[in-house]
């Protein structure tokens, strides 16, 4: 209990824990809980529309009124709620510490810490909006500049991305290198791999598989040389290789050191609360849990880590705590904003569907309608 009496309850980090505290906060009684979210900005930076936003101005992307999701009403009136701009430095018994020595006691903590990304969308968020902004306008000039750009990584990022070159720059030639055998991972079903496979191919993008580059080079380039010795001719390399959960603040901390697997995830139970530590919990891509890390599921996890809080505050029993089931695979992939391509695993089959489903639910508008509302913003 924190010295005014009150319970608090503390976040860190703002994109699944934004959607947690936002659904939470009218949960709660003003008179007896504390809810603090802590986060580096004043906004959420929301991933699926930063892809356009580095290669294009198009769609005013870069603002609050589209991905740069504000937290102006975040917390509903008369709910408790604060957001504090800040970076947590470190994380104790019951007390987090930010960078400029501020202490936050907490009664129930969440970790909502994120991934780490590479390339284009690897934003310094840490240093400020300045620089973010600096990073945006610095990617879009690389592109708009480039002839031949190669690809490093076939996943969803790597794919959208070479989309979106293609899209807004029809004469850049994109090659793309990716160490499977076909586009994605092993996740998802061959018949959806090989149908992306061909949305590439449809798209003029040379993809070169079972192949690597370990090396990328600093400043203007003219090739690049992948593990097999294959050269690329290349003005630009951007690296779209997977991201990698954000547990550094849990590595430096001596308390939660010994959470963090091999993997750099972080070891929960089924009901979200960190290994040995029943008053805290992780939520999103950091979570040691066999799915793909995917925005669309945080809404999941929020719901059952809201459910489980309430419990421990109302004081109840492990009982009477939820546990997730988990979730099945989905995947919308846009290649540029007039299509792409989507899987759904459903119970009892898998649906690929093209280029009208893939612009309705996300290519057009980035899924910002759905999802700005989850942080109780408005839609534009």
């Amino acid at each position: 209990m924190s010295k005014e009496n009150k319970q608090t309850v503390v976040i860190i980090g703002s994109g699944s824990g934004g959607i947690l505290a936002h659904s939470l906060a009218p949960k709660l009684d003003a008179s007896k809980h504390e809810l603090i979210l802590i986060s580096p900005l004043a906004y959420y930076m929301h991933l699926p529309p930063t892809i356009r936003m580095t290669v294009t101005s198009e769609g005013n992307l870069d603002s609050t009124e589209k991905a740069m999701i504000p937290f102006d009403n975040l917390f509903p009136p008369g709910f408790p709620g604060k957001h504090i701009q800040g970076v947590v430095t470190s994380v104790e018994e019951e007390v987090v510490v930010l960078e400029d020595g501020t202490t936050i006691d907490y009664d129930i903590l969440v970790l909502a810490t994120g991934s780490k990304w590479t390339g284009p969308i690897q934003f310094p968020f840490k240093d400020g909006d300045k620089a973010v902004q600096s990073h945006i306008q610095e990617q879009r000039a690389n592109i708009a500049s480039a002839k031949n750009v190669v690809i490093v990584g076939g996943g969803a990022v790597g794919i959208e991305m070479a989309g979106e070159i293609r899209h807004f720059f029809p004469n850049t030639k994109i090659t793309l290198v990716h160490s499977g055998e076909a586009p994605l991972n092993q996740a998802y079903p061959n018949k959806f791999r090989r149908a992306v496979k061909r949305r590439l191919e449809q798209g003029k993008v040379n993809v070169i598989y079972n192949d690597y580059v370990d090396d990328f080079p600093e400043g203007p380039v003219k090739t690049v040389r992948t593990r097999k010795g294959q050269e690329l001719k290349a003005d630009l390399v951007l690296s779209a290789r997977g991201p990698t959960p954000d547990v550094s603040l849990l590595q430096t901390s001596t308390l939660l050191s010994n959470v963090v697997t091999s993997e750099q995830t972080v070891r929960i139970s089924p009901t979200f609360q960190v290994q040995g530590h029943e008053n805290i919990f992780a939520i999103g891509d950091i979570i040691d849990w066999p799915e793909q890390k995917q925005m669309g599921k945080t809404t999941a996890h929020a719901a059952v880590i809201e459910h489980n809080i309430l419990a421990l505050l109302q004081g109840k029993g492990k009982s009477n705590l939820k546990k997730y089931p988990g979730s099945k695979e989905m995947i919308a992939i846009t290649f540029g904003p007039d299509g792409g391509i989507t899987y759904l695993g459903l119970p009892y089959w898998d649906v690929v569907l093209g280029d009208w489903f893939t612009r309705t639910v996300k290519s057009r508008g980035l899924t910002l309608g759905m999802t700005r509302p989850l942080w109780g913003a408005k839609v534009y």
